[in-house]
Parts: C-alpha cells; structure tokens; sequence
C-alpha cells in the first residue's frame, strides 16, 4: 500500500470522530464511507 493519509486538521477529525460515533463505525470506515459517496455523487453529475 502507498502513502497513508495523515488529517492535520483538527475540524476535520473532529467531524469525522463524531460522524463516526453517530454511525456506529469507525473513523477509517466513516472516511471511507464518505469518499465513496462524494465519487459516486461526482459519477452522477
């Protein structure tokens, strides 16, 4: 595997630690989940 993303962002992983607790994942799978959905929205367009 290459290069793994590192969020130095603190909003960032704030957003992305309290979607995944909402959601029942973690935050690699909520991250995931997130990207997939912005391609495929992006695909639509």
């Amino acid at each position: 595997m290459g290069v793994q993303p590192n969020i130095k962002d603190p909003d960032t992983v704030r957003l992305a630690r309290a979607l995944a607790e909402r959601s029942g994942n973690n935050v690699t799978e909520t991250i995931r989940a997130g990207l997939q959905q912005a391609s495929e929205e992006r695909d639509d367009a």
